[in-house]
């Protein structure tokens, strides 16, 4: 009625607006997944704990739970999941087919990235041990190591957040070059 449909449908819209649209929308859907994952995970283990986190005899330090690092965890989460929808959307742009870049992603993550490892070993055999030292910045090697950090064996923040810098920077200059 106000001819705004009208004046949007004229103008139209960029490739760089309609690309940022698509990255808050993406980061947007995901941060609310995560969150009503991490919820439902949250609820469930209150109802029964053993099922969900293993035998009943695992033994695990109780330590008080800072509502802040909570915070801050579930943002490095979604941090760690940047790099993934990075390489997704920079995929389906360069393909323009969501299919196409679901499969890149996943020949790349189970393949690729095996394949370069298998071979900066036998190159490294050959032209120095230098060569293991490149597998290290990959981006599966980088969340990895953002994974294999255990914050309740640390019983200490600060020395989390040390650890897991690197591979953070790392992984998120990944997500800001897709």
């Amino acid at each position: 009625g106000a001819n705004t449909f009208k004046t949007i449908a004229m103008r139209g819209t960029s490739k760089l607006g309609f690309i940022n649209s698509k990255i808050l929308a993406v980061l947007t859907f995901t941060t609310i997944f995560v969150f009503v994952g991490a919820t439902v995970f949250t609820v469930l283990a209150l109802f029964n704990q053993t099922k969900i986190l293993g035998p009943g005899d695992l033994q695990i330090i109780e330590a008080p739970i800072n509502p802040f690092f909570a915070i801050v965890t579930f943002f490095i989460f979604i941090l760690w999941l940047l790099p993934y929808l990075g390489l997704g959307m920079f995929v389906t742009l360069l393909t323009k087919s969501s299919g196409a870049s679901i499969a890149l992603g996943f020949v790349y993550f189970v393949f690729v990235e095996n394949f370069l490892q298998f071979l900066f070993a036998i190159l490294a055999s050959k032209y120095g041990e230098w060569l293991l030292e490149i597998p290290k910045y990959l981006l599966g090697s980088q969340l990895r190591a953002i994974n294999d950090v255990q914050l309740f064996v640390l019983n200490s923040e600060t020395e989390y957040l040390t650890q897991i810098y690197k591979p953070l920077l790392i992984s998120t200059a990944y997500a800001l070059i897709f």
